[in-house]
């Protein structure tokens, strides 16, 4: 069957309100796909549910020999398992995940597990994320750890969320942009305001230019 006839049968699998058992088993079926564009939809889709079924899917796509598809997988599980035992696996694959965009989305996945299952942050959770970050090398996983220690409470690491807004990486710039959507705050609106508004002084990437005003928009209003 084509890739085209399958992306049908999952689509409309994303209609249903929940699944039956012959769902799970389609699911699990193109979980196995040859093509990596499927089994992405399909870790996409098991976001949606916390059927152990499910999470046998993600479980095993996680460590998916497609970065894309384990970085995807890495997302849903969190949304559709945030407990314990999914943080520790996440945990060790921030650790031991070897492709940097794959690695970022793992940091990112604990961050929020982490946040989900505590009130009060660990001194532990921010040691393991500062001992993370002296040996990371790619900018993406930096800032990643930046806002979660930021959001762990380490206001200092602002303004190095904020420096990555002159990297020559356009799409880390997009990212940092994304990130300060999530920390804003009435505390640090005002600063969030004055960097974009210097970004986009000599901003030229449309992407970037069109993220940060439609976040300048969302600080005025708000």
């Amino acid at each position: 069957m084509k890739d085209e006839q399958i992306e049908l049968i999952l689509s409309e699998l994303e209609k249903k309100e929940t699944w039956n058992d012959e769902d799970l088993l389609i699911l699990d079926k193109y979980s196995h796909s040859k093509s990596s564009m499927i089994r992405n939809r399909v870790a996409e889709l098991c976001a949606y549910s916390n059927k152990d079924n499910i999470k046998s899917i993600l479980l095993r796509l996680i460590n998916d020999n497609d970065n894309i598809v384990r970085a995807e997988a890495f997302d849903s599980i969190t949304i559709a398992f945030p407990n314990k035992e999914i943080a520790e696996i996440l945990k060790n694959k921030v650790v031991n995940e070897k492709d940097a965009i794959a690695r970022s989305y793992a940091i990112l996945s604990w961050i929020d597990v982490a946040l989900m299952l505590s009130n009060n942050v660990k001194s532990e959770d921010i040691n393991f994320l500062e001992n993370q970050i002296k040996s990371e090398n790619d900018n993406h996983c930096i800032l990643s750890y930046c806002y979660g220690l930021y959001l762990f409470g380490k206001d200092e690491y602002f303004d190095k969320i904020c420096s990555f807004l002159d990297s020559t990486d356009y799409q880390l710039r997009c990212a940092v942009i994304n990130r300060l959507r999530d920390i804003k705050s009435v505390i640090n609106k005002n600063d969030i305001c004055n960097k974009l508004i210097k970004l986009l002084k000599t901003e030229e990437t449309i992407a970037v230019k069109d993220d940060a005003e439609r976040l300048l928009k969302e600080l005025h209003f708000s």
